[in-house]
């Protein structure tokens, strides 16, 4: 019975070094691998204001504020390069803040349903002259939009408010963007 016994404890103890090992080995790899270059990217960048990495229950969540910046489509490109797959890993949903006024929210209301109508028909031509018009009604300091191959861009500005919307194009582009818009009106 003491042999036997032994043989347990011995292979207890064999699973518990070994489960020990591979925890270690998956919290060192976050941590040097994953958060680590996150956190240099995203602290030397000009378009985040502030951030934090949540887990949910399906997905990490990255929670971001974003800072108003004259190129917003240059600057999001910039940070997806320049963090390498951190960002465009599959399971990382990206949640976006910004400043909006009521204007702000008021014109992306009056715009929502033209914006996703252009990009479920991938069809963009009329909307440009609709974000024209719009914008010089509401009279918007800024008003642009860009398209990339992978996500399109609404940049909306009143003097110091603005209000960045940046849509997934395709739903297989990676980070999948979350934009909180009106959520983080003060």
């Amino acid at each position: 019975m003491s042999k036997g016994f032994n043989k347990i404890i011995i292979t207890v103890v064999i699973f518990l070094v070994t489960l020990g090992l591979l925890f270690g080995a998956y919290f060192f790899y976050t941590q040097i691998f994953v958060q680590e270059p996150l956190s240099v990217t995203l602290d030397n960048s000009e378009l985040i204001g502030e951030y934090r990495l949540e887990k949910s229950q399906k997905e990490p969540v990255l929670k971001v504020r974003l800072n108003k910046v004259s190129n917003l489509a240059g600057q999001f490109e910039h940070l997806l390069t320049s963090a390498n797959e951190v960002l465009t890993k599959k399971n990382l949903h990206l949640e976006l803040s910004s400043n909006p006024n009521e204007k702000l929210v008021d014109f992306y209301q009056e715009i929502n349903p033209v914006l996703y109508e252009a990009l479920s028909l991938n069809n963009f031509s009329d909307l440009h002259e609709k974000l024209r018009e719009s914008s010089l009604q509401y009279g918007l300091s800024v008003a642009k939009l860009t398209i990339s191959r992978d996500y399109l861009y609404l940049q909306l500005e009143d003097n110091d408010n603005y209000l960045y919307c940046i849509l997934n194009r395709d739903k297989n582009s990676f980070p999948q963007i979350i934009n909180n818009i009106g959520s983080d009106l003060k």
